[in-house]
């Protein structure tokens, strides 16, 4: 696999993502332009964007998504964020996280670093995904594609996989500002407010 500047960018797919997520979904953005482009499309209380620890957003989605469920939890990573950890697709296929859509956004390089080109590039990530036991795995190469198979796939009781082509930036860079404490304490209370209001609702 080679990323080829005739797919689109990662932000017209997150763009897609906003339109597909309601407000009790929560999401996971690798470091780097997943969570810039995601807080500059979608900025929400119950975002949690990770700021460091390259190929750590799919273990912390799983670990939220065993601590929330059935509320669903959407995990944007990247090529290498995945390579570098790929043990965590065996772990999600058999955490029983029914509640957990994994999307993998795939151009071939270490963008947020340089752009140096991704060792092992022509990987078939989706392949890789059912080896490890998920099954509602996929590759997808157009925003159309990709805003179907999300909103059908949030709506499954089953963990999910997408390998999502992307082409490499074009435009600059997007700021990102938020302290890694103040993201951590924003996400606390949000989900521990919604928690609480349905558990109350439950108890009438």
């Amino acid at each position: 696999m080679t990323a080829k500047d005739s797919f689109p960018e990662r932000r017209d797919y997150l763009e897609a993502l906003a339109g597909c997520v309601d407000r009790e979904t929560v999401v996971v953005t690798a470091f780097g332009d997943s969570t810039r482009d995601w807080a500059n499309v979608g900025d929400r209380d119950l975002n949690f964007y990770l700021l460091g620890g390259m190929g750590h957003a799919s273990s912390l989605a799983l670990g939220i998504a065993l601590a929330v469920r059935p509320r669903r939890v959407v995990c944007c990573e990247t090529d290498g964020g995945i390579l570098l950890n790929l043990g965590s697709l065996v772990t999600i296929a058999g955490s029983g996280a029914e509640n957990l859509s994994l999307i993998v956004f795939n151009n071939g390089c270490y963008e947020s670093s340089g752009g140096q080109p991704l060792p092992g590039n022509d990987t078939d990530l989706t392949m890789l995904a059912r080896g490890a036991g998920i099954a509602d795995a996929a590759t997808v190469t157009s925003v159309a594609e990709f805003g179907q198979r999300m909103s059908s796939q949030i709506e499954r009781n089953t963990v999910t996989f997408l390998d999502v082509r992307i082409s490499p930036r074009s435009g600059p860079r997007i700021p990102f500002d938020q302290h890694p404490l103040e993201i951590r304490e924003r996400f606390r209370v949000a989900l521990r407010s919604r928690t609480e209001v349905t558990t109350s609702e439950e108890e009438r």
